[in-house]
């Protein structure tokens, strides 16, 4: 009763800090295409009214359900990706601190909050932005190399299962892409999207690629289908977010095996 009670509050602190950390990543990200940093710069204003939010208005996931979903000043719509991203990175903070015993959990809900940031971006822009993808490959190759998976506690690499994860990553989408360009003389799959397997064969290694790619088609096709997105042909689909659930999703099945 005592572990389970305990398993329970750092559950509980995981999903708090993810909340938190949920707002700041939807606010990063829709300033992102203006200036990477622009969520650290000015406070947050209603874009219709320019009024500054204050404290009452930026307790996430609560204060847009009170508000209804509108500014409070003017009655501006606030888009739902607002509760939606921050309830997002309080699960991933959640299970993290839940499966995966600390300083392991750190790691995992770092890696969450990672890509869903890239996620909300390229939700935004169609683009995987490099400051993002390259960061977080170069992150996961460090870990290996430096042998410090054990020392986290967490499930690791070879460093050539790192590497050969990191070539196939890149080679996979690239090859994809280019014999679809060739067929259809335009880009299937962007280049953001092969750095982004890329780095998912830094954490996960060569063998988990097809998972990881079975599950990011599947969950990208179903939010297609339940959006009404496949209607049109011609619309692009960002693939980014499913990838990166299906990196999180398959870093902590490796942990957990």
């Amino acid at each position: 009763m005592a572990i389970a009670s305990g398993l329970d509050l750092v559950a509980l602190f995981g999903f708090l800090i993810g909340l938190c950390v949920g707002s700041f990543a939807v606010t990063a990200a829709l300033r992102w295409d203006h200036d990477p940093l622009g969520a650290l710069k000015g406070r947050s204003a209603c874009p219709r009214c320019a009024r500054p939010l204050g404290p009452l208005d930026l307790i996430p996931v609560l204060s847009w359900l009170l508000a209804r979903g509108k500014c409070r000043h003017c009655g501006e719509p606030i888009a739902a990706i607002y509760p939606i991203a921050e309830l997002a990175a309080g699960l991933i903070g959640a299970l993290s601190f839940w499966l995966v015993p600390m300083p392991g959990a750190a790691i995992a809900a770092l890696l969450g909050w990672w890509l869903l940031l890239a996620s909300l971006i390229d939700l935004r822009t169609l683009e995987l932005p490099d400051s993002l993808t390259l960061i977080l490959l170069i992150i996961g190759l460090g870990i290996t190399v430096t042998s410090t998976w054990s020392w986290l506690g967490l499930t690791g690499l070879t460093t050539i299962d790192a590497l050969v994860g990191v070539i196939a990553g890149f080679a996979i989408f690239w090859v994809i892409n280019r014999a679809y360009k060739m067929w259809r003389k335009r880009d299937g799959l962007g280049l953001g999207d092969a750095k982004l397997l890329a780095a998912a064969g830094a954490w996960n290694g060569s063998l988990w690629l097809p998972e990881t790619c079975l599950i990011a088609s599947v969950v990208t096709l179903a939010a297609a289908i339940l959006t009404g997105q496949l209607n049109d042909r011609f619309k692009a689909l960002p693939f980014g977010p499913g990838l990166a659930f299906a990196t999180w999703l398959v870093f902590l099945a490796r942990q957990m095996l």
